[in-house]
């Protein structure tokens, strides 16, 4: 990683930079980007505009803070198992929708599973996009923030999946 391309990233104020720069400068933008895990291997980069490069590091960065990192992807299931978890869950809230209008002397019990059902596959939606090996860097570790926030900081990291 290199110390100039890290700290254009995580300075909290804009820089004058250059459009175009030394192939060495930009792929020490490049590396240091995919060690912060701002960006992967799938990315596609401008090479005629650093600056412009530049600032999409930096506004990632701030965006992607205090998100989990990568590695908690690991702890998931496969992302097959994860979309098959997220259509059962779909499945489920829509069978608790038919019922909601055959049982009303129950409506008030089955919207509260609707409730939990609907979480199930919004949590299992999420899980399979962090595990996708194919998705951007940022659209994996946003899922998992959207995860963590979904459950609360607890039970994300004691595995309590619904």
């Amino acid at each position: 990683m290199s110390l100039l391309a890290y700290l254009l990233i995580i300075l909290p104020m804009d820089l004058p930079l250059p459009r175009q720069v030394h192939g060495e400068l930009f792929a020490a933008l490049v590396r240091t980007a995919q060690t912060l895990e701002l960006a992967g291997e799938v990315e596609s980069w401008r090479r005629d505009d650093y600056r412009a490069e530049v600032q999409w590091c930096r506004a990632t960065y701030r965006e992607l803070r205090d998100a989990p990192p990568l590695a908690d992807a690991a702890r998931l299931p496969p992302q097959t198992i994860c979309e098959a978890l997220a259509r059962f869950a779909e499945a489920e809230a829509r069978w608790l929708c038919e019922r909601r209008q055959l049982q009303l002397h129950h409506a008030e019990h089955i919207a509260a599973l609707l409730e939990q059902a609907n979480a199930a596959a919004r949590f299992w939606r999420l899980a399979a996009t962090a595990t996708d090996p194919s998705a951007w860097v940022r659209q994996r570790r946003v899922a998992l923030a959207e995860m963590r926030q979904l459950l609360d900081h607890d039970r994300y990291y004691a595995e309590a999946w619904p």
